[in-house]
C-alpha cells in the first residue's frame, strides 16, 4: 500500500511530498531504482535490509534514512512477522535553494549531495541523538498535511529546514567547512527558469540543446550549472522526473496508462513501460 500527499508549486508540479508506505514481508532480489528527488525516510514499524549501491544496511524500527537523487536503492528483504512502515519525505533540491526569502541555503544540502562525510552511510540509528529529534519534526509535518490550516505549506517547508539544519548540526564535525563560492542570482534565476521550462514542456522531446539555444546558453555550461545545483544531470532529471509525474497520474483511475504514458511524453507504451521499469524497478500496474 502506499499512499502520498503533495505540496505544489502554483503550477501544480509537486515539489515536495509526504508519502506512507506499507509493505509486507518479502524476500526478494528486487533490482535497484533512483528518484529525481531528495528523500528522508522514517522506519515507524519493522525490520529489513536496504540494499544500497553495493551495500547493505540493516532496517530497524525508528531509523531515519537519507538519500540523494542519483543512490539506487531497494529494499529486498523484511522480516516477518511485522509489515514495514515508512514515512517519506521527497523534495526537489530547488525548494531549497530557489527560496526566495532567502533563509534557505544551498549548504543545507551538502549531507545529501556530498560522500566524502565520514560516518555517514545512508542510515541514522534509531539511538541516534538527532533521529528522535527528526521523528517529531516529521510527525509534526504528517500533524499539518493532515490538518491543512492556513499556511500550512510554507509551515511544511519550514518544517524541513528545521530538519536539514539539525542534520546538519549533527554531522558538522565531518561535513566540509570551507567557504564557497557564492553563486549569482542570475545563477539562481536561470536554473529555476529552466527548470519551469522543463515542467511546463513534461510531454515534449526536451533535449539539452534545445533547452540551451531557448536560453541563449552554451549546451556544456547549461549542463555543469545544471547538475551542480541539481545533484543529477539534465537528461537524468527529466527522465526520472516524467516518471514520477506518471506515478502520481497512476492513482488516477479514469486514466489509461497510454494516457498516462502520452502525457508524461511518450509516444508508446513500450518506451514508457522501459523507462518507468528502469526507474522505479517496477511497473506501472504495481503503483495502481
Amino acid at each position: 500500500m502506499r499512499q502520498s500527499e503533495f505540496v505544489t508549486h502554483p503550477n501544480d508540479i509537486p515539489i515536495i511530498g509526504i508519502s506512507y508506505h506499507n509493505i509486507p514481508p518479502r524476500e526478494a532480489n528486487l533490482p535497484l531504482k533512483c528518484y529525481h528527488t531528495l528523500r528522508i525516510t522514517y522506519v515507524r514499524q519493522g525490520r529489513g535490509v536496504w540494499r544500497i549501491g553495493d551495500s547493505d544496511f540493516q532496517i530497524e524500527q525508528g531509523d531515519i534514512f537519507i538519500f540523494n537523487n542519483s543512490e539506487f536503492r531497494a529494499i529486498r528483504t523484511i522480516f516477518p512477522p511485522d509489515h514495514l512502515q515508512l514515512t517519506v519525505i521527497d523534495f526537489e533540491p530547488r525548494l531549497i535553494w530557489s527560496d526566495p526569502t532567502g533563509i534557505s541555503d544551498s549548504k543545507e544540502l551538502k549531507l545529501f549531495f556530498d560522500r566524502r562525510i565520514s560516518g555517514f552511510q545512508n542510515r541514522i540509528p534509531a539511538d541516534a541523538p538527532v533521529s528522535c529529534q527528526l521523528r517529531t519534526i516529521l510527525e509534526e509535518m504528517e500533524a499539518e498535511l493532515f490538518a491543512k490550516l492556513p499556511e500550512y505549506q510554507p509551515m511544511l517547508i519550514v518544517k524541513l529546514m528545521n530538519m536539514l539544519i539539525l542534520l546538519n548540526r549533527h554531522f558538522s564535525d565531518s561535513l566540509d567547512q570551507s567557504p564557497e563560492a557564492p553563486a549569482s542570482h542570475g545563477q539562481f534565476t536561470l536554473i529555476s527558469r529552466i527548470m519551469q521550462y522543463i515542467d511546463d514542456h513534461l510531454v515534449e522531446d526536451i533535449s539539452r540543446e534545445h533547452l540551451a539555444d531557448h536560453f541563449h546558453i552554451h549546451p556544456s555550461t547549461l549542463s555543469k550549472l545544471f547538475s551542480y545545483w541539481n545533484g543529477l544531470g539534465l537528461n537524468q532529471y527529466i527522465s526520472r522526473k516524467k516518471i514520477y509525474v506518471a506515478v502520481q497520474l497512476l492513482s488516477q483511475r479514469d486514466l489509461s496508462v497510454l494516457d498516462i504514458a502520452i502525457r508524461c511524453g511518450f509516444n508508446n507504451t513500450a518506451n514508457f513501460y522501459k523507462a518507468f521499469k528502469r526507474v522505479t524497478g517496477g511497473v506501472p500496474s504495481d503503483y495502481r
